[in-house]
């Protein structure tokens, strides 16, 4: 939903809670947006040929592709283009993982909301993995 798709006879109400504009996912590759998070990375698939788990299956390798592409969005570069690049050496992201996880999030719905949609992710093996990977080269 865009602010051209409000109903003119609104009273604005719908976006003018924080929380309402946190509960929309964003595109980030183009002006697409949805409540449902799943819609909105169905639609970069379709249009654009992401894969949401181009890193791993995981919710923190999903945190660490969206929130790097987030940032590259916010210094108005090509995002797609970017996108391909990491497609290609997939060690732009993973050598600067920890810094990619860390918060703040842009774009939290899309984020978050496709976590709450699909509960069935492999966050429990990957952390664990992750933190004993660490541990070992400490």
């Amino acid at each position: 939903m865009s602010s051209e798709d409000l109903d003119p006879n609104s009273s604005g109400e719908e976006l003018t809670d924080q929380s309402d504009i946190e509960d929309i996912a964003y595109s980030l590759f183009d002006d697409y947006q949805s409540p449902v998070a799943a819609d909105v990375y169905n639609h970069m698939k379709e249009k654009y040929g992401f894969d949401h788990k181009l890193l791993g299956n995981s919710t923190l390798h999903r945190i660490a592709l969206v929130n790097y592409l987030e940032n590259i969005k916010k210094k108005g570069e090509d995002v797609l283009d970017c996108y391909r690049r990491v497609e290609t050496d997939p060690s732009i992201i993973m050598n600067t993982f920890e810094e990619a996880i860390k918060p703040p999030f842009s774009n939290e719905k899309l984020i978050w909301g496709f976590m709450e949609e699909n509960e069935s992710e492999a966050d429990d093996v990957f952390v664990t993995n992750y933190v004993s990977t660490n541990r070992d080269t400490s």
